[in-house]
């Protein structure tokens, strides 16, 4: 046990992983310590909060350890240089106060200094020009690099306005700092007001060029986009404003510990300091080894954001991001491919800062990993938000048990007095979401919404694609909304599709204005609005499908009770269909249930990754009168299994299963099955990856576990 502290010292971490007194910069420590030197290893400290979450960690593309992911949350505080570098680069600046205490974060003076091809600081540059460059337009600092238009009077207001809103983010989630972050937060206001003024001057002198001149809403008025993105991002601005003012300073803290003023609550007691709850974590709590308190450190524990009101903020800056993003692939201006700022690349970078030793080439290395061939763009999102959450929810001990079995006791009891036994199912026949703690249901939402909105419901994998390729050469997909699913089987293994939706948007491929297939001004996508196609999508429903009967049928999520699915199945007449969806009336009707599992055999189910509240998957099927040899051997045998028991594997056409509600993808025939140790081990993993604590909820748990009952049941 090392003796108490001598009075009036510092500590602060160092790259060695050890806690050392703080010293004058010139005099560093070299191996082996000198004897006065008191030693700490950081890896012992909350040993006990940081065990109980490695399990609550997910893979990080199924090849790194659980625990690996948690490491790399880290409690010494990023090097604010490294992680905006983009942006200083760019005109920001982090100045000395002039008390000497601190630095603070100073926006650029002239927002045009943020605009493409302002001039860099020489001493801004941490990597190479070109990797620069890469995380400057990953944050849309910069434009994309072939504009389809010439530059108009509005970019450099629209840079200066990414340029805040961006760092906005990275002072909130990676480096945490409430001061930082409120500065960005009012210069990326600032920069939406200037964008509006540039807007309406080039409207004035005749030189906004914009194809798509408004889009209507409330069928009473029309608002240009221009000025819809900006009320959009305005208001997620104030939204993240409000969450600054409101969120806890020094609440439930970045290792799970909740903070009280100077004190740190652990499981091993109230400790006045770091150093402190590292000897109380390893066994040797003593009062003696508490630090006088410090007026200074008040000062910076009330200028770090908790770990909720960071996610806040985070969801709130993200919904400004997309705005700008929906935006320029819904004005007309775009090009296929061309994205401003790029949503995969922006997350991708924002995700790669919080590592430790961040800087300018790892972040852009992860950004080049991340975003390379257009169709894997929804499935990098979603690897970014998965990785995220672990860094604000998991690790941070920020959602716990107790929170989501209060949330499963909550929902258990609102089913039972709305239904009173009913099908637990609003008037379109969707469920309700997955019970959870309302942060992580406020994270999930700002995590699927708008890539769904921009891209498409599920996102397509090599493996599922191969599938496709597999069962056959050509296909038709109904209800393809943007053809994202259709653009990633053209480009991944050449094959054939013709894409039909009833309300298309003709953008991105061909370069024509997005919108309604006709023209109309007011006409837009039901689930994607103005959005970009990726594809041409042709305009076209169930009654369309006979003249493709030669090719196979591909549903991707229709549309949640509605009949559009088993009416394409039954007009199309052909022999092999594709569904990707959930089986709990998120997909589909009873109708299709019924069609499926009368007159279809399964020929193969392929896994697909998930968001937080999704349990969707890849169905091939071939019809039962004319199967054909590629449908494999034991395709009659489980042709009606929409689930199965995860121990024992018996289907639900052959036993009733219990589902677990909040993953949602688990399902066990008994008892005994559920208790099985390899599938509870692999159901506590379905839990990770939806940022909840691991419940080991009880099968004879009815807030925990249901009946299943494919496509909302009824038939």
């Amino acid at each position: 046990m090392p003796a108490p502290p001598e009075v009036g010292l510092e500590w602060e971490p160092i790259p060695d992983d050890v806690l050392v007194p703080r010293r004058d910069r010139r005099d560093r420590f070299a191996r082996p310590f000198p004897p006065d030197v008191q030693v700490v290893r950081r890896r012992n400290v909350g040993v006990d909060a940081v065990d109980a979450d490695r399990r609550s960690v997910p893979r990080a593309r199924g090849k790194r350890r659980r625990r690996a992911a948690v490491d790399d949350v880290h409690d010494d505080s990023p090097d604010p240089d490294a992680v905006l570098a983009a942006h200083l680069s760019s005109g920001w600046s982090l100045r000395r106060k002039s008390d000497g205490d601190g630095r603070s974060l100073v926006p650029p003076r002239d927002g045009a200094r943020g605009a493409p091809g302002a001039p860099t600081p020489a001493n801004a540059d941490a990597g190479t020009t070109s990797e620069l460059l890469v995380v400057r337009r990953a944050y849309g600092i910069e434009p994309p690099g072939a504009p389809s238009r010439a530059s108009a009077p509005s970019d450099a207001a629209f840079s200066s306005l990414a340029s805040a809103v961006s760092c906005a983010r990275l002072c909130a989630a990676v480096l945490r700092r409430r001061d930082w972050c409120a500065v960005a937060v009012d210069a990326a206001r600032s920069a939406a007001g200037a964008f509006r003024r540039e807007v309406a001057n080039a409207r004035r002198d005749g030189t906004l060029r914009n194809p798509n001149p408004g889009v209507v809403r409330n069928r009473h008025s029309v608002v240009a986009p221009e000025d819809e993105m900006a009320a959009n991002v305005i208001h997620s601005l104030a939204d993240a404003k409000a969450a600054l003012e409101e969120g806890g300073r020094g609440g439930r803290g970045w290792r799970g510990r909740e903070k009280s003023g100077d004190t740190y609550r652990g499981d091993r007691g109230d400790v006045t300091d770091p150093f402190a709850a590292a000897i109380a974590a390893m066994g040797g709590f003593s009062e003696s080894h508490q630090m006088p308190r410090r007026d200074e450190t008040e000062r910076k524990s009330d200028e770090i954001l908790d770990a909720p009101a960071a996610v806040k903020i985070v969801v709130a800056l993200d919904d400004a991001m997309y705005a700008m993003a929906y935006h320029h692939r819904s004005c007309g201006w775009t090009s296929a491919g061309s994205w401003w700022p790029n949503p995969a690349a922006y997350l991708a970078a924002v995700t790669a800062s919080h590592a430790r030793a961040a800087n300018v080439s790892t972040v852009a290395a992860a950004v080049r990993s991340n975003v390379r061939e257009e169709w894997e763009w929804l499935d990098a999102i979603r690897r970014s938000r998965t990785a995220e959450a672990t860094a604000l929810l998991t690790a941070t001990g920020a959602v716990t048990t107790a929170d989501v079995l209060a949330a499963g006791r909550r929902a258990a009891a609102e089913a039972k007095r709305k239904t009173r036994g009913r099908a637990t199912t609003s008037g379109d026949g969707t469920p309700p979401p997955p019970p959870c703690p309302k942060l992580v249901q406020l994270w999930r939402d700002g995590a699927r919404v708008w890539p769904c909105r921009l891209f498409a419901f599920a996102a397509p994998t090599r493996r599922a694609l191969r599938a496709l390729r597999d069962a056959s050469s050509s296909w038709v997909e109904v209800g393809a909304g943007l053809g994202y699913w259709a653009l990633a089987m053209e480009n991944s293994f050449g094959i054939d599709v013709v894409a039909l939706d009833k309300a298309p948007n003709t953008a991105g491929s061909s370069g024509d204005s997005p919108g309604g297939g006709d023209g109309d001004e007011g006409a837009m996508n039901e689930y994607h609005g103005r959005a970009a196609s990726f594809v041409r999508v042709r305009e076209g429903g169930p009654r369309d499908l006979r003249r493709h009967k030669n090719r196979a049928l591909f549903l991707c999520y229709p549309p949640p009770g509605d009949d559009m699915a088993a009416r394409s199945i039954r007009e199309h007449g052909g022999d092999v269909v594709a569904v990707v969806g959930e089986w709990d009336g998120n997909t589909g009707d009873a109708a299709l249930a019924r069609e499926l599992r009368e007159s279809w055999n399964l020929a193969r189910r392929v896994s697909l990754p998930q968001w937080g509240d999704t349990a969707h998957e890849l169905t091939i099927w071939q019809r039962k009168t004319r199967a054909s040899g590629r449908a494999g051997a034991g395709a009659e045998t489980r042709a009606s299994a929409f689930a199965a028991c995860r121990t024992c594997g018996i289907g639900d056409h052959e036993r009733e299963l219990r589902r677990c509600v909040y993953c949602r993808v688990v399902c066990f025939c008994s008892e005994k099955c559920s208790s099985d140790v390899d599938a509870e081990r692999r159901h506590s993993e379905e839990h990770v990856v939806r940022d909840l604590a691991w419940t080991a909820p009880a099968y004879s748990d009815e807030a925990s576990f249901r009946v299943f009952s494919p496509c909302g049941g009824g038939y």
